[in-house]
């Protein structure tokens, strides 16, 4: 339920920007429910020069395999907002994510709202990225 929506938001994240560094990102992230803190995450995650070119497509594929579609992507400079909707195991949610980017690292802010199962929900994400090194082979 929420966990597929902060797992969701967790890799959208890593990879959000028009254009980034391919490589090894490490991604901090923190969700809060209904007031409730969730345990933090940390993870790294091997992005190739592929997905790090067409952002948007990367992002939508994951999008769509985690029951969420993106219905507005706009990037400003290194400014980025993009919001969601979710439908997915009895979660229905919509919400945006809204931050900064460079090529190697990135800081956003979210909330989503809607209903798990009928109860209503509201969830407030952070999450902040940053380009550790290359993948290797």
């Amino acid at each position: 339920m929420i966990s597929v929506v902060f797992n969701l938001l967790l890799f959208s994240s890593v990879s959000i920007a028009q254009s980034v560094q391919p490589g090894i990102w490490q991604t901090d992230s923190s969700v809060e429910i209904n007031g409730i803190s969730l345990p933090a995450s940390k993870e790294k995650e091997c992005i190739t020069t592929d997905e790090a070119k067409d952002i948007k497509k990367t992002i939508t594929k994951e999008l769509e395999r985690s029951g969420c579609a993106s219905t507005k992507w706009n990037v400003k400079g290194k400014q980025i907002d993009i919001s969601l909707k979710c439908d997915k195991s009895g979660l229905e949610a919509q919400g945006n994510l809204r931050g900064s980017i460079s090529a190697k690292e990135y800081n956003l802010k979210g909330d989503a709202e809607g209903t798990y199962k009928n109860i209503p929900s509201q969830a407030n994400i952070a999450l902040k990225g940053k380009w550790i090194k290359d993948c290797g082979k």
